[in-house]
């Protein structure tokens, strides 16, 4: 195995690695979207946004840990996540 090879292999590995990454964020953000989670009055926890405790959820809450940390994802008090539409930004 030569280092072209070696290259194309990793190339290949981050551009999957990163394409799951946006599918597992457009995952989580259809899920908020479908449950009607746009402002905290309509907030749902993970659970009621359709994610269970199963080895999927532990993905989706930490994809949805970081779409909060990014500001994408707003989460409640009592850990009930929304998305916060442009409207309410101003």
């Amino acid at each position: 195995m030569d280092i072209v090879d070696l290259t194309i292999g990793l190339v290949a590995f981050v551009t999957v690695f990163l394409l799951l990454i946006v599918s597992n964020r457009r995952y989580c953000l259809n899920k908020l979207k479908k449950a009607g989670a746009f402002s905290p009055e309509t907030a749902v926890t993970p659970e009621k946004a359709g994610f269970h405790s199963d080895d999927l959820a532990a993905w989706a809450r930490a994809t949805l840990r970081s779409l909060v940390k990014k500001g994408k994802v707003k989460m409640t008090e009592d850990g009930r996540y929304y998305i916060e539409t442009i409207g309410q930004n101003a």
